[in-house]
């Protein structure tokens, strides 16, 4: 009779063990518990290189170009600085009456040699009734920005979500120069 009752309580806490072990695993399967291990940073990891720097926003007002300073925090991440940085030109712009329509950046992404980058904004900044000239000035300011931003570029491809911008007047179909086409 003793031992009967000893194997039926070894029975009992090898169930009782093995039904609340997979009770945490269902959990853990299901994310009702997360386990997170101490991660070790090291110290390129803990040394963040973000500054800030002083840039130079340039647009034509129709006449010249006109020069604004703004400060700017440049990161590491070179695609980031350059969204922030047409991001802050375009709001400058935007406040100088110099965009017909409100337009905005949606990514900003950089070549395998980051010699060019791809600026997609999320519509044309321009309109079908804009002079070539306003249009072309328009850029030349922008390009006068990034260049003086110190971002070691080549080469600018205007995109619209992600395509080719469209426009009758100015080609888009090739990357246009950081140094424009102005003297």
């Amino acid at each position: 009779m003793m031992i009967l009752k000893t194997d039926s309580f070894r029975y009992m806490a090898i169930s009782l063990a093995m039904l609340l072990l997979g009770m945490i695993f269902y959990a853990f399967y299901n994310k009702l518990i997360i386990i997170r291990l101490p991660v070790r940073r090291s110290a390129l990891f803990e040394r963040r290189s973000a500054f800030r720097k002083r840039v130079h926003l340039w647009y034509f007002n129709g006449t010249s170009f006109v020069k604004d300073d703004k400060e700017l925090i440049f990161s590491a991440n070179t695609q980031s600085t350059l969204q922030d940085i047409v991001a802050s030109w375009l709001s400058y712009v935007e406040e100088e009456q110099g965009l017909p329509q409100k337009t905005s950046v949606q990514s900003v992404m950089l070549d395998a040699q980051k010699n060019t980058a791809y600026i997609s904004f999320d519509r044309s900044p321009f309109i079908t009734k804009q002079s070539t000239y306003s249009k072309h000035m328009f850029l030349e300011g922008l390009l006068k920005t990034l260049k003086g931003s110190t971002i070691p570029l080549k080469k600018i491809q205007f995109l619209v979500h992600h395509k080719p911008l469209d426009d009758r007047d100015l080609d888009f179909s090739h990357a246009w120069t950081i140094n424009g086409y102005t003297s």
